[in-house]
């Protein structure tokens, strides 16, 4: 199973921004839907971190090669099989939208519960949840679920380690027990497209996005996961149910559109479903339609 780090630059609560209709089905069914990150609607999201990842998965794949052969007691070190099987997890990447890809699935999140441009792209007459992000990541069934706050520009994933994180299975000196894993071939294009959802075009920086992954090993043996499909805009969308707690949800943020009455139906929702110490509150945000 993939090492995901915790991440600090997560806050303790995240907000999905969400439809009531949305709403209504997390209450009632206490889950989520995690989608597959290679089926979304916006097909420029993942262009544009594939392009920084194979960039960066080749240019470590070189430097390897530059390397002198040596051996050890332990192991031989052949560089340039060290640097086949980096340049091998590059074209699984540049290759996504070519086969069919691992299955991984992504939620998105938001640090931020009442954004006007966020109100606009999901709907005004919608609200946002806070989800405790520590209960979203408890995970009984031990699958490596991590939320992972996303970078907007190489810069700035540089500078939150993103990069080192992505390299780390191949370091240039020596060859780590996480890389001997890699270099069997298992997990070597997993952990890049893993990798890659941290990171998204700078235009999307009003979004201050969290994305909770989920992770493909032993998925169909966990009771907590139930995958499934729906229909998309001109193709279909592997999704993935994700149970939680009620106790996960600490506020409900209402829409700019919903008024007093709408307020009072989400508060009944709520008791009605056993989501207790919610604290609803409308929007104050400066959102106009």
């Amino acid at each position: 199973m993939e090492v995901v780090p915790i991440d600090p630059d997560v806050p303790e609560v995240v907000y999905h921004y969400t439809s009531l209709a949305g709403l209504a089905g997390m209450l009632q069914t206490h889950e989520l839907w995690a989608s597959h990150p290679m089926f979304l609607n916006d097909r420029t999201e993942m262009t544009y971190a594939s392009e920084l990842v194979i960039d960066k998965l080749r240019a470590r794949a070189e430097e390897i090669l530059r390397l002198p052969a040596n051996s050890s007691d332990v192991h031989e070190d052949r560089p340039e099989e060290r640097a086949a099987v980096v340049t091998a997890a590059a074209e699984s990447v540049e290759n996504l939208r070519k086969d069919v890809p691992p299955r991984i699935y992504v939620a998105s999140f938001s640090t931020e519960g009442d954004v006007g441009a966020m109100w606009q792209t999901y709907g005004a007459a919608g609200c946002s949840v806070g989800f405790r992000t520590e209960a979203l990541e408890r995970d009984p069934d031990r699958l490596g679920l991590a939320m992972r706050r996303v970078s907007y520009g190489e810069e700035e994933w540089t500078r939150r380690g993103r990069v080192d994180e992505l390299l780390a299975p191949f370091p240039l000196d020596a060859v780590s027990e996480l890389s001997l894993s890699m270099y069997s071939g298992i997990y070597a294009g997993r952990w890049a497209l893993q990798t890659l959802l941290t990171v998204k075009d700078p235009s999307f920086g009003h979004e201050q996005e969290c994305r909770l992954i989920v992770p493909e090993p032993q998925m169909r043996e966990a009771s907590r996961f139930e995958e499934g499909v729906r229909a998309g805009r001109g193709r279909l969308q592997p999704y993935v149910r994700v149970l939680f707690d009620p106790s996960a949800i600490e506020k409900v943020v209402i829409g700019p559109e919903i008024g007093e009455d709408g307020e009072l139906s989400i508060q009944a929702a709520l008791r009605l479903f056993n989501y207790f110490d919610v604290t609803v509150e409308p929007s104050q945000s400066s959102y106009r339609p």
